[in-house]
């Protein structure tokens, strides 16, 4: 029998698989792209070689190791697009925190309704409206010289920033991003610093509605939440952190798959785009941004 995990944070993207047969088990570990490390071992009968492994899957999955099908190819090449990586990325940190939350025992009830939710949200039709939004905005807005769009100025990014998010209908604006110095494509979370300027008439625009985040207002505040719980220990509970993470990279999951359809129709070549541009989301004043999607 073989399986493989992958664990993926702020700082590593990791792999482990665990292959075993009778008494004889293979474990190979190591970085996202790299070969990595093999170690074989074998025991003095099978039932014991069974028992090692699977104490050894379980450990993995209480790291927040999350288990994914035939997809030993992950560990050994690197050749994916930018956009791969950047969808890899998001669904391996969803899939993360997910993990997480299921190994918890002590989940408040509250905590376990929200999941719920999050279990019931419809991202299909989410998408749908999304994309729309998208559509509209990017002619009405983000390629309008009526709105004040210089379109001989190359856009370097365009990013989408929130601000509180423990509410209903939560909207993200739009800026062009140009003159950045750091500018490089990433496929991860990162600070995207001070060293950039917003494109003329685009700041501030219309962007993203994000209401997958909707079921979070319950957390908003003495009036919404259960008596158990103190407003000003929530956020050092059990599993809220995981929970609030958990909804964001759902809703970056399904605004990716979004992205990649719509691009898939051309439409973004209404953007005088510079090589390498990025479409990214963060919160106000928060200096930390993901990239959502990335144009080749």
């Amino acid at each position: 029998m073989k399986r493989f995990f992958m664990f993926q944070d702020e700082t590593s993207h990791k792999f482990w698989e665990i292959s075993f047969v009778g008494t004889k088990q293979s474990i190979s570990f190591g970085r996202v792209g790299s070969v990595g490390t093999t170690k074989e071992k074998v025991f003095n009968s099978t039932e014991l070689c069974t028992s090692d492994s699977l104490k050894g899957i379980n450990e993995k999955l209480k790291k927040g190791y999350i288990e994914i099908e035939n997809s030993i190819s992950i560990s050994v090449s690197d050749n994916s697009t930018p956009n791969d990586k950047i969808s890899s990325y998001l669904k391996a940190q969803r899939d993360s925190y997910k993990g997480k939350l299921k190994a918890m025992t002590n989940l408040k009830p509250l905590f376990v309704e929200v999941l719920q939710k999050l279990d019931v949200f419809d991202f299909e039709n989410y998408k749908k409206n999304t994309a729309h939004e998208i559509e509209t905005h990017l002619t009405e807005w983000w390629t309008n010289p009526s709105k004040g769009i210089n379109p001989d100025e190359v856009i370097y990014s365009i990013l989408f920033e929130y601000d509180y998010y423990l509410a209903k209908n939560v909207q993200a604006h739009s800026y062009g991003i140009v003159s950045w110095e750091d500018f490089k494509l990433h496929t991860k979370s990162f600070d995207m610093g001070y060293s950039y300027d917003f494109a003329e008439g685009f700041e501030a625009n219309p962007g993203i509605s994000l209401n997958f985040f909707d079921n979070l207002e319950v957390f908003n505040g003495r009036d919404n939440l259960p008596d158990d719980i103190d407003e000003y220990e929530l956020a050092y509970m059990e599993g809220y952190q995981e929970l609030l993470k958990l909804y964001l990279f759902s809703g970056l999951v399904a605004l990716n798959e979004v992205f990649k359809s719509l691009n898939e129709k051309g439409i973004f070549k209404k953007i005088n785009t510079k090589k390498g541009f990025m479409f990214m989301i963060g919160e106000h004043d928060m200096g930390e941004v993901f990239p959502i999607y990335a144009l080749k």
